[in-house]
């Protein structure tokens, strides 16, 4: 972007943001609802991925069959695949070296984690990079303990989303899993497997505290 001659970088989205701009755009339909999306896409990504992969891509024209929206937005999502991976890649460096969420800009890990998930399965971003990422954050939730990672995550979060969340973190050991079979790393399992004991026990602890905080009921 160039104002008054001189050339501004914008600054890029936070991880999150983007993963959930690509999900928005990948379950979109067409018309409006894929315009708004496809705006979304290009403040917020289009404008970081490399140009070649930008070439000839065009928003269908008004009263194009489903087939051309439906091909537009696979197109958009492979092109923009290598780039979201690059920024996966960043994050992931970034929470090593510095052990905190925070400095990739996730504020609730178990909700970044369930994008993850779901932008793998669209293929919005590659499995590998998915998978990599879901083993350093199980890794750093068993580093921090339960209550740190309840702390950090949105306050008034509930015992049924959490519940949830335990079957959203086993089907990614069982992604993750299978994944290990193929490249022979069975040690990553006893990492990622802890999510779902995490997860788990994160509801069972809700439950309990929200039980002890219940007002005793007088006999009659």
């Amino acid at each position: 972007m160039a104002i008054g001659g001189f050339a501004i970088k914008l600054q890029v989205s936070s991880l999150p943001v983007q993963l959930g701009t690509m999900i928005g755009f990948a379950r979109a339909g067409r018309g409006a609802v894929l315009s708004y999306a496809w705006d979304g896409v290009q403040s917020r990504i289009w404008n970081e991925v490399e140009e070649p992969e930008r070439n000839g891509v065009v928003f269908p024209r008004q009263g194009s069959p489903a087939s051309a929206y439906a091909d537009f937005r696979d197109t958009v999502i492979a092109r923009s695949r290598r780039y979201m991976d690059m920024r996966i890649d960043e994050a992931h460096a970034e929470l090593r070296e510095f052990g905190k969420f925070e400095q990739i800009g996730v504020r609730e890990p178990l909700r970044f984690a369930r994008q993850l998930i779901e932008a793998r399965d669209l293929g919005i971003v590659s499995e590998s990079a998915a998978l990599t990422m879901l083993a350093s954050a199980a890794k750093l939730f068993e580093e921090e303990g339960l209550d740190v990672v309840m702390a950090r995550t949105k306050s008034g979060i509930n015992r049924k989303l959490v519940g949830g969340l335990a079957g959203v973190a086993g089907v990614a050991s069982l992604a993750i899993g299978s994944y290990m079979l193929s490249v022979s790393a069975p040690g990553i399992a006893l990492v990622v497997l802890g999510i779902a004991a995490i997860t788990y026990g994160a509801s069972r602890l809700l439950e309990n505290r929200a039980r002890q905080e219940e007002p005793p009921v007088d006999d009659m």
